[in-house]
């Protein structure tokens, strides 16, 4: 190796270590966000590895593998699956968030959509019994044969689940209900005794400002005396 090639190599060397990235700098700012920045320093670092094997190269010297790089193309691929799969699997994403969609007999399909089914019908028929629940559904024929991919052991324990499911929404909603009607009588005696106290206390004054006349009427004198000399104390 002659002396021109290793000054070009020492020289790349140099221009290359001018593109390193502050890890440290890009570790606290990931922090600071909550991992937000994360996306940043990927971007950079991996910028920084392309000019530094660029120059590498011009030097023929060995380059370094870009795992930044390789990390954001593994996620751009998952984030490219993600959207396609939601695009183009709807039933599946519908049967998986939206499990209150309406079910007929005629949409069963499989299993979720048999469960669906019996779920209706037991909360709809809280006090049918689940052999007679399983017997409703249609989904089964007289001897207890499954049909439908839906076993009958499977219809009694989602039945007799949803039907005590359904129980315990009702019997909440009364207690509700009886919780509301409690308040509300105790209010309303609340708000009776207090009237009726306001009441009483009138009537009390009333009857002692009658008493009060009526000892001015029979005793007018000693009322007056007695009167002016309260008032000589009071001022």
């Amino acid at each position: 190796m002659n002396t021109t090639t290793q000054e070009g190599q020492m020289l790349a060397h140099m221009s290359a270590s001018e593109h390193q990235t502050n890890h440290v700098l890009h570790l606290i700012l990931t922090i600071i966000t909550f991992g937000t920045w994360s996306v940043v320093w990927l971007l950079v670092s991996a910028g920084n590895i392309t000019k530094r094997n660029e120059i590498k190269e011009s030097a023929f010297l060995p380059t370094e593998t870009n795992i930044p790089k390789i990390i954001l193309w593994m996620n751009a691929a998952f984030f490219a699956l993600m959207v396609l799969v939601a695009l183009f699997a709807p039933e599946s994403h519908a049967s998986l968030y939206q499990e209150e969609k309406e079910v007929t007999f005629e949409s069963i399909r499989g299993d979720w959509q048999a469960k669906m089914w019996i779920r209706k019908i037991a909360t709809e028929n809280p006090t049918l019994l689940p052999n007679e629940v399983c017997s409703k559904s249609g989904l089964f024929s007289e001897d207890g044969d499954w049909i439908r991919g839906y076993q009958l052991q499977d219809c009694l324990r989602d039945a007799q689940f949803f039907a005590e499911k359904a129980n315990n929404a009702v019997i909440d909603q009364l207690t509700r209900e009886k919780d509301a009607a409690d308040w509300k009588l105790h209010k309303t005696i609340s708000d009776q005794k207090a009237q009726a106290d306001i009441n009483t206390g009138r009537i009390e004054l009333l009857q002692r400002s009658d008493a009060m006349r009526e000892e001015r009427r029979q005793h007018p004198v000693e009322t007056f005396f007695n009167d002016l000399g309260k008032s000589i104390i009071n001022y």
